[in-house]
């Protein structure tokens, strides 16, 4: 029988580094773990937030689950112009308007307090983007609202 601390003499250069990711369309369990009012990286203020899946669900890249826990991050940025100079602040209500609906279950009355979030189920749909400056990433595709 073998001791689990066995694995710390094993060589670790065969072991497939490849992350872990939701399959595209794949629909989760999770719930809201953290959100806050922040400022992006460019000093538009945003809405940020994670959800931490409470089940397993199939992998965008091998034969594998993911496993219930994972966390992803996403955001609502409240300031928003094209690159035309149009102000696109119907687009935010929307999406603020979408987020409180999957979320909440109702649209209804003002976004805040953010606590309201905290805790609550919803389903997420994932995507699977590639690209050449972070490689292959999960994205928060959609929420809705748990039945």
């Amino acid at each position: 029988m073998s001791n689990a601390l066995d694995i710390l003499q094993n060589d670790l250069g065969n072991v497939d580094l490849t992350p872990t990711l939701p399959k595209r369309g794949a629909k989760t369990l999770a719930v809201i773990s953290k959100i806050e009012q922040r400022q992006s990286s460019s000093g538009k203020p945003m809405i940020s937030y994670e959800v931490k899946t409470l089940e397993a669900c199939p992998a965008h890249n091998k034969d594998v689950e993911v496993a219930a826990g994972y966390t992803r991050g996403d955001q609502i940025v409240l300031e928003r112009t094209s690159r035309t100079g149009e102000d696109l602040s119907h687009n935010v209500a929307r999406d603020l308007a979408r987020f409180k609906l999957a979320v909440t279950g109702s649209a209804d009355g003002a976004f805040m307090p953010l606590e309201q979030y905290l805790d609550c189920q919803v389903m997420v749909e994932w995507n699977v983007e590639e690209s050449e400056q972070y490689g292959t990433q999960a994205r928060i595709r959609r929420l809705s609202r748990v039945n």
